[in-house]
């Protein structure tokens, strides 16, 4: 009877049937007989002249720990009594088990940074590892399975992760996908968190901005003419940069644009604030104005920008010559009353006694 005795190795999971073929084969042509010796699950016993095959099968419970191993004797025996036998080492099969990875990138930076995740899976001699979409354009990320020094043998595996996070890529944790399989088609998931940094700041010169204007003060009115300041503005890791103004013009603005390109802000003075132009012609003064530009780039990191204007005010409205008040006296009966004391006197009829104007 040829020897056949070896043990080979059958992954069962909880709840499913798992089977397996035997054959047995006699050189001398005698009949054999196959029967299940020991272990779970069955075997209909069969015999053949020379040649025998049979199916062992087993309902695995759904209760079975993690941890199960059994095994399972198959004899065969000719008609003169020699006898050979097949085992099978029943194991459960256990899914790899991956950490989740975490890594912090600088954007930019043309060198790889590396980090791990470890899987765990006992029952296997290899494992590999899939990754999923990145979520943004600008984050590359590459992977392979390595043994873990730590663990070699024993299940340990180190899934190598090789991360690169370009310019653009704006500041932010991304949560890449993997997952891990073993030979048995078994798989879990992890994630790899991916914690980008390195965004800074748009830059603004001169600073702060200043301008100035003058205001002229005319007999009809307050002539006032728009002030331009400029200035150059730079983001240090090439993001677009947007600006804003703030919401409200300051003190002595009637209106207010800033645009980009690279830095313009228009001031338009504001011609209602006589009072104030009129202190600071009486005292020699320049009026200053301050606001705030902010400088937003595309990642959201911003820069405020202060401006100074100063306004001169220049008078050239006339002096005007105002005579002091006097008395004069009307006569009620209306005689010898110059043009001024007749008309009050027709407005004001009987005011004389009133005010104690002289009558005759």
């Amino acid at each position: 009877m040829t020897n056949y005795s070896k043990v080979t190795e059958v992954g069962i999971s909880p709840g499913k049937t798992v089977s397996a073929t035997v054959t047995a084969t006699d050189p001398d042509g005698d009949t054999i007989t196959l029967e299940k010796a020991i272990g779970p699950g069955r075997l209909p016993k069969v015999s053949g002249q020379g040649w025998v095959q049979g199916t062992w099968s087993w309902d695995v419970p759904l209760s079975l720990p993690s941890t199960y191993s059994d095994y399972v004797a198959i004899v065969a025996r000719d008609i003169c009594g020699d006898a050979d036998s097949a085992v099978l080492h029943l194991h459960t099969l256990n899914p790899p088990k991956a950490t989740d990875a975490h890594v912090t990138v600088r954007r930019g930076e043309e060198t790889l940074t590396e980090t791990y995740a470890y899987v765990h899976d006992p029952d296997s001699t290899w494992t590999k590892v899939q990754v999923g979409p990145t979520p943004a354009a600008g984050l590359s990320v590459s992977a392979h399975v390595e043994d873990d020094p730590l663990g070699s043998g024993m299940g340990g595996f180190m899934v190598v992760f090789e991360v690169t996070a370009a310019s653009f890529l704006c500041p932010g944790t991304y949560e890449v996908p993997f997952t891990v399989a073993d030979p048995d088609g078994l798989s879990s998931a992890g994630t790899l968190y991916v914690r980008v940094v390195g965004n800074r700041a748009p830059l603004a010169s001169p600073i702060p901005l200043t301008g100035e204007t003058t205001v002229t003060l005319t007999p009809t009115g307050v002539v006032a003419g728009p002030v331009v300041v400029r200035g150059e503005v730079f983001d240090p890791d090439g993001d677009q940069v947007f600006v804003e103004a703030p919401g409200m013009p300051p003190q002595y603005a009637g209106s207010l644009s800033t645009f980009l390109g690279s830095l313009v802000s228009v001031y338009f003075p504001y011609p209602e604030a006589g009072d104030d132009y009129c202190r600071a012609v009486r005292e020699g003064d320049v009026i200053e104005d301050q606001y705030t530009i902010i400088l937003r780039d595309s990642c959201g990191a911003t820069t405020e920008v202060p401006v100074t204007i100063r306004i001169r005010v220049v008078d050239k409205v006339p002096p005007s010559i105002i005579y002091p008040a006097r008395d004069e006296t009307a006569d009620c009966n209306g005689q010898g009353n110059g043009a001024e004391p007749q008309a009050w006197l027709a407005d004001e009829d009987g005011a004389c006694i009133a005010v104690g104007i002289r009558r005759p």
